[in-house]
């Protein structure tokens, strides 16, 4: 489990290392989906739910395979005949200078909504995006309000000062 973490870490790390388009391609001897591996020992939905949270942190697209699903196969002759998509394309596409790989997860701030250009924002990135898939949509979106709101600084501490200050008066 040490060296699968380890190598999920140097993709993150890649990722954080430039914001320019990217592909990387290989065995990652790792599995995404249940549907990636047929026959053997059932693969650990922990271990899937890490590698896909690794490509989601690093906003990866897995780019489809043409053709036959699996690329690799083991006990061809016998009762444990096993095949997996272990060679997997992950492919990163940015869509504009504004829209940069955010450092963590993607979270949804409420208190953005206090912001009116908020909409515009929104509006923007689902606009330069119409032709593509709706998880792309997504994904580009929260690029987009990501670096917003870096733009955007609230003073929680001294808002709640303020507004106690009111109070006891």
């Amino acid at each position: 489990m040490t060296r699968r973490r380890d190598s999920w870490n140097l993709l993150i790390h890649s990722a954080s290392l430039s914001s320019l388009p990217w592909v990387v391609l290989g065995d990652f001897n790792d599995l995404l989906w249940l549907e990636d591996k047929r026959g053997g020992v059932y693969h650990p939905q922990s271990l899937m739910q890490g590698f896909r949270d690794t490509v989601a942190r690093c906003l990866l697209n897995d780019i489809p395979l043409l053709g036959f699903q699996f690329t690799w196969k083991c006990g061809k002759r016998s009762d444990h005949w096993v095949q997996e998509r272990l060679d997997i394309g992950l492919l990163l596409l940015i869509f504009g200078l504004s829209c940069f790989l955010p450092v963590q997860r993607f979270r949804f701030e409420n208190s953005w909504l206090l912001h009116s250009d908020i909409a515009d924002v929104i509006d923007d990135s689902w606009q330069s995006s119409v032709h593509e898939d709706i998880l792309h949509r997504i994904q580009l979106c929260g690029n987009c309000l990501w670096g917003w709101s870096k733009t955007k600084t609230v003073d929680f501490k001294g808002e709640l000062d303020r507004l106690h200050q009111s109070l006891a008066m």
